[in-house]
């Protein structure tokens, strides 16, 4: 229950404060190999390295996901929040009209993948920019 507070906590500390690299690392030090957010729902899974999966429900709304799926729209939503032109709450509905279902974050290969309903890869990126 501990380690549920704290990923939740360290997700929404990086939310506020943009700071995805100290967020990155503070899931490397809890032994978290990869997380999946889902958009419409919020909620997360962060699978740990014995594979373990720890859930945590968010409390947001739902957001739909539009059906047919843009890498175009998904590319420059990833751009705008990144550069810090929208907050998150702008990034996940911009992600949804996109249709972004859910992104994965990979801390070994330290990339992030958006993946669409049908699973299908709408864009890749490196988790820390050069």
């Amino acid at each position: 229950m501990e380690l549920l507070v704290r990923l939740g906590h360290f997700f929404e500390q990086a939310r506020s404060d943009a700071d995805y690299a100290t967020f990155a690392n503070e899931l490397r030090r809890h032994q978290v190999s990869y997380y999946i957010y889902f958009v419409s729902t919020g909620n997360m899974n962060f699978v740990m390295a014995n594979d373990e999966v720890v859930s945590v429900k968010s409390a947001r709304g739902l957001l739909r996901v539009r059906a047919e799926a843009s890498h175009c729209l998904a590319r420059a939503a990833v751009i705008r929040h990144f550069a810090r032109a929208i907050n998150f709450e702008q990034y996940c509905r911009d992600l949804a009209s996109a249709g972004v279902f859910k992104w994965i974050v990979d801390l070994e290969e330290e990339t992030r993948h958006y993946w669409s309903k049908d699973n299908t890869l709408l864009y890749k990126e490196c988790l820390m920019p050069p």
